[in-house]
């Protein structure tokens, strides 16, 4: 007869067995669910199921951002454009939740001299990359693991500068003309069309929200 003391797999079984109390009382799955069968006998619901989505989704970890990126595209009128994606991760999963384009507006006149065109087409560019840059970079380090529906924290987390003191002058007021670009891109992006496309739209709809904001 096997000892269960030296056999392998038992041994392997045992652990895995500790594992899965340690992991379900870590994470109060015991309790829940005893409280979430108390609670529906009690209410006797007529959708038992839903009635249990209900009460688990009220402890589900809220949705978080896990990622934007922004990326540099010309519009039809080749103009430079700021394409930015958001990505969540909701419950477990991580989703994309959706992306827009803003382009730079070329407001001069036809009147206006070839090299004032030229130099306004450089200074747009240049707005761009320092959005595609300040989005990448520190407003995606600062909101990731955000909750998206904190507007007050993404507001705090956005209310900050990452240069030094030793940072010449000229250095800060670029970057913070680099920020004010990013922050108005974000702003123009959320506040619009991601607004606009997503109004009335079902949350857990996933499907439906890729296509619209496609």
């Amino acid at each position: 007869m096997v000892d269960p003391r030296t056999d392998p797999q038992f041994q392997k079984l045992a652990d895995l067995r500790r594992s899965a109390v340690h992991y379900y009382k870590e994470n109060q799955v015991p309790q829940l669910m005893e409280t979430a069968l108390n609670e529906m006998f009690f209410h006797q619901p007529q959708d038992v199921y839903a009635y249990l989505v209900e009460f688990f989704q009220q402890h589900a970890k809220p949705t978080t951002i896990d990622k934007i990126e922004a990326g540099e595209y010309f519009d039809s009128k080749g103009q430079p454009t700021l394409q930015t994606e958001i990505f969540t991760l909701t419950n477990s999963k991580y989703k994309r939740m959706g992306s827009a384009f803003v382009a730079s507006f070329n407001q001069l006149s036809d009147a206006t001299t070839t090299e004032r065109k030229e130099q306004d087409d450089e200074e747009r560019l240049r707005g761009v990359k320092a959005a595609i840059r300040f989005i990448n970079g520190p407003m995606n380090e600062a909101l990731h693991g955000t909750p998206i529906a904190d507007q007050t924290k993404v507001d705090e987390i956005l209310n900050f500068n990452q240069l030094s003191d030793a940072t010449t002058t000229e250095r800060k007021e670029q970057d913070d003309e680099e920020r004010l670009r990013g922050v108005k891109a974000a702003i123009r992006f959320i506040n619009g069309p991601m607004n606009e496309a997503l109004h009335g739209t079902p949350i857990a709809d996933q499907t439906k929200v890729d296509e619209i904001l496609k």
